[in-house]
């Protein structure tokens, strides 16, 4: 497994997945059109997704978790870019900005 730098936060590629698929793995709704891109810790995202392969809508990623995400969740930099700015759905805003 690869791992990049992104804004100073390590950041795991998967050797086998050289283009990320945004269409959500149980819903099958594309997570680029409704504008939920994250990425949360490592722990958190194989407690949800064992196989650690595809992307996961916020409903389902939750569905999965058993719980609704919080800010503490995600990954700095997602929060910080969310902060910024950076277009994203209602649902993915109102979990960021959760407890801010």
């Amino acid at each position: 497994m690869k791992t990049i730098c992104v804004n100073g936060e390590l950041v795991r590629l998967m050797d086998d997945d050289p283009v990320r698929s945004p269409i959500c793995i149980d819903c099958a709704v594309d997570t680029d059109q409704i504008e939920e891109q994250y990425m949360v810790h490592d722990g958190l995202w194989r407690a949800a997704n064992p196989a650690e392969r595809g992307m996961l809508c916020i409903g389902c990623f939750e569905k999965r978790l058993g719980r609704q995400l919080r800010r503490e969740d995600f990954r700095p930099y997602v929060i910080s870019n969310v902060d910024d700015g950076m277009p994203v759905s209602d649902r993915l805003r109102e979990r960021i900005q959760d407890g801010a």
